[in-house]
């Protein structure tokens, strides 16, 4: 049970990683991309 919840916590941190890592590219390459075009 406890290398179940391990898992289940390390899942669900990777995949905030991933979503917060996403969106922060994200939001720089909508901040960047007007500026380039302006």
């Amino acid at each position: 049970m406890v290398l179940i919840s391990e898992v289940v916590q390390t899942f669900i941190l990777a995949d905030f990683c991933y979503y917060y890592v996403k969106s922060v590219f994200g939001g720089q390459l909508v901040l960047r991309l007007p500026s380039g075009v302006v």
